[in-house]
């Protein structure tokens, strides 16, 4: 908790002991987002998922709503880039800026996280991505029901 100094005495004659904050500093700093876009239309949004919940049931339906709103949005899939959760994770997503990059990618939609460690694997994905000033959105649920 904190120690008794060795000289220190308040007023009364009481010991004084020197405390630390009970915050620890911040382990991640602020960084800035990507710059949004104005629109997909004509542009590459890539699909990163961690192959645990759902995602290849939501990315198909998604697929088709954006090409179907916004003039010739493309599409790159969640295969191109892998399982971003798991045993290489540190490697695949410390790739991924330079991956996305390769693929001449606009914007990403990184999913699905719900709850458990899938979410940060979904975070640590979108980060990455913003990282090199390509916005993200992730999609997470609110928990298992």
């Amino acid at each position: 908790m904190g120690s008794v100094s060795d000289e220190a005495v308040d007023l009364t004659g009481e010991p004084v002991y020197e405390v630390v904050w009970p915050r620890s500093p911040r382990g991640v700093q602020r960084r800035r987002r990507a710059p949004r876009l104005d629109t997909l239309s004509h542009k590459r949004v890539a699909f990163l998922w961690d192959h645990l919940f759902r995602g290849d049931e939501l990315f198909p339906v998604l697929a088709t709503e954006l090409t179907a709103r916004y003039e010739g949005v493309t599409i790159v899939g969640y295969e191109e880039f892998g399982n971003l959760h798991g045993s290489d994770e540190v490697e695949r997503v410390g790739r991924l800026p330079d991956d996305l990059r390769h693929r001449g990618v606009d914007a990403v939609v990184s999913g699905m996280g719900c709850g458990g460690s899938c979410t940060p694997a979904v975070l640590r994905a979108a980060i990455a991505a913003e990282s090199v000033g390509i916005p993200s959105v992730s999609i997470v649920c609110e928990g298992f029901d």
